[in-house]
């Protein structure tokens, strides 16, 4: 019997050939079989591979995305915790050389025979006192009511838009060469600066200005704090030239001309010269430029005198 396609048979002397054909058939299937077994391995191993990747891929980007929050907020952090600690050490010199120019103004004052002079002069408890609430304030603002616009940690002016500045008379504003109680060659950057004192503020003319502050981050604003300086420590006894009526503004940027009104607001001259002013409207979006509109002043015809603007809020991640 001969089959000539088959891998068997039963004469073996014709069946050499075909034993041969049998092998290469059946070598044939088997490494078709494995190519097949190789293929379909390679394939379920790629595409596992770049599920795996993009998984990775997708896990890497959120780590970085988290790992760049972590390190803006540690560096924010840092800087204010610097701040608070420049801020504390320059108060305590502030203190010490306050304390011995009101002594001075003490002995001079007892000299001093011209009881008709229109310059008021502070009473020393009166300047320790402001320096108390000054302290109280400091220790508030490190308990959680961070500055973003404080320059030391990162704001800075931007605009003052066509605001004009005014130019005082130095030598009028002046006593004794002791204390300058007004400075005309202050920029407005003193309104986001630490120290406050008499004559160092911002100046301008009339009683309507603008000032736009870029913060150290972008916030969710939930108040600003205006300050300006007490009565008695006044050249004239006077805080007439203190914003009265204002509005704060959020940007997007300077360019903004529309913006986000948080509201409008009156500074009272008359009571404490630290005033926090919660915000009547809240956005649903964060800050990173705020601009101060001031409409009035209290009653100054010349100038209006901004001391210190503080921003607060919670910080945008």
């Amino acid at each position: 019997m001969r089959h000539r396609r088959t891998c068997c048979c039963i004469n073996a002397d014709d069946c050499i050939v075909n034993i041969e054909n049998c092998k290469l058939i059946c070598h044939s299937k088997l490494m078709r079989f494995l190519a097949f077994l190789i293929t379909t391995t390679l394939l379920a191993i790629a595409v596992s591979y770049t599920c795996d990747r993009l998984s990775a891929r997708d896990s890497i980007k959120s780590l970085t995305v988290n790992l760049a929050h972590l390190q803006n907020r540690f560096h924010t952090l840092t800087m204010e915790v610097n701040s608070d600690l420049d801020r504390r050490q320059k108060t305590e010199e502030k203190i010490m050389e306050i304390d011995n120019i009101a002594v001075k103004i003490s002995k001079i004052m007892q000299q001093w025979n011209d009881k008709d002079a229109e310059i008021h002069m502070p009473r020393l408890d009166d300047v320790r006192n402001l320096i108390k609430h000054e302290l109280k304030l400091k220790d508030a603002a490190k308990m959680g009511n961070t500055d973003y616009a404080l320059e030391v940690s990162g704001g800075s002016i931007l605009s003052i838009r066509d605001t004009q500045a005014f130019q005082f008379d130095l030598d009028t504003f002046s006593m004794f060469d002791l204390i300058p109680f007004c400075q005309w060659q202050n920029s407005p950057r003193s309104v986001i600066q630490n120290d406050v004192l008499p004559g160092q503020c911002w100046a301008f003319k009339g009683s309507t200005g603008s000032i736009a502050i870029k913060l150290l981050h972008s916030i969710y604003i939930s108040s600003i704090t205006l300050e300006h300086i007490a009565a008695h420590l006044s050249p004239n006894g006077k805080t007439t030239s203190a914003p009265r009526y204002f509005s704060i503004w959020g940007l997007k940027s300077i360019d903004d001309v529309k913006g986000f009104l948080f509201g409008e607001f009156t500074y009272d001259n008359c009571a404490s010269p630290i005033q926090n002013f919660p915000i009547k409207e809240k956005a649903n979006e964060p800050f990173g430029i705020i601009e101060v509109k001031i409409h009035s002043n209290s009653g100054n015809p010349n100038y209006t005198c901004l001391y210190r603007i503080r921003v607060h809020g919670q910080l945008a991640l």
